[in-house]
């Protein structure tokens, strides 16, 4: 389980990436996988458990965990990939990479010294078109710096 703080654009987007196990293991340690996964449950069970912690640690009172509780769009979801199997060691190595992710990558990063003043572009490319964000090169580095986990 990995804690991300940026979205594609270097927004505030908090998020987890999590790795977990497609089914469950017998008393032997046989490995069965599920038929289906209610994802919905998921979600929920997700929300409540956070809602939990952060009333437990007085972050949020339960007036507003209440209101977070009834909007359309919660922000929590439960994405549910393809199994990836033991021996499928290119797909295990993506996951770890993935999980441990930079903010931003280079193929997505454009340096424009064109301008009066350099620009640092950061890009998004969905399926509905492109986005960017300019930012001059301090801001851009102050920006960054703020998803830098501090482990030390």
């Amino acid at each position: 389980m990995a804690l991300h703080t940026a979205g594609d654009l270097l927004n505030f987007h908090p998020h987890i990436h999590s790795l977990g196990l497609h089914g469950a293991l017998d008393p032997e340690g046989n490995f069965h996988l599920l038929d289906s996964v209610d994802t919905e449950y998921l979600t929920r069970q997700l929300a409540n458990h956070v809602f939990n912690a952060l009333l437990e640690a007085a972050l949020l009172d339960q007036d507003t965990v209440n209101a977070m509780k009834s909007w359309e769009h919660s922000g929590f979801h439960v994405f549910i990939g393809v199994p990836v199997f033991h021996h499928d060691s290119d797909a295990r190595r993506f996951l770890a990479r993935y999980l441990k992710k930079s903010p931003v990558i280079n193929p997505r990063l454009e340096l424009i010294e064109s301008a009066d003043q350099p620009i640092v572009r950061v890009h998004k490319v969905t399926d509905d078109g492109s986005q960017c964000r300019d930012f001059d090169p301090l801001s851009f580095l102050a920006e960054l710096s703020q998803h830098i986990p501090d482990m030390w």
